[in-house]
């Protein structure tokens, strides 16, 4: 611990021990701005061509989709006009952030939506 929140007898103080607390709030706080800012860069990177993520959503498409689930499909996180991303992508940056894939797609929509 700092000195500067120790007393003489090297003992902490109740503000030196608030304070402390308070700076290791505001360096969580930083990390997960960090952490936010990050995850939209990689959505922005991956984000798939409008053609490809409205094609998704075809009536000949889908039904295929329910015959075949196999492959990788497109993922829309958030509402209307949001970036569609791979839902295989998806799964990468959910293990990255030690979430379940459930998780991490609900935590990248909730960011796409702010």
């Amino acid at each position: 611990m700092r000195e500067a929140l120790l007393t003489c007898d090297n003992e902490p103080t109740p503000v030196g021990l608030v304070a402390a607390v308070r700076a290791a709030a505001e360096v969580k706080k930083q990390a997960a701005l960090t952490e936010a800012y990050a995850v939209l860069e990689w959505v922005a990177a991956r984000q798939l061509p409008e053609d490809r993520a409205a094609e998704e959503w075809a009536d000949d498409h889908l039904d295929q989709m329910t015959k075949d689930r196999f492959g990788s499909q497109a993922l829309h996180l958030a509402g209307p006009g949001a970036p569609v991303v791979e839902e295989d992508e998806t799964y990468e940056i959910a293990a990255a952030l030690g979430l379940s894939r459930q998780s991490g797609s609900r935590y990248v929509g909730e960011l796409i939506e702010l």
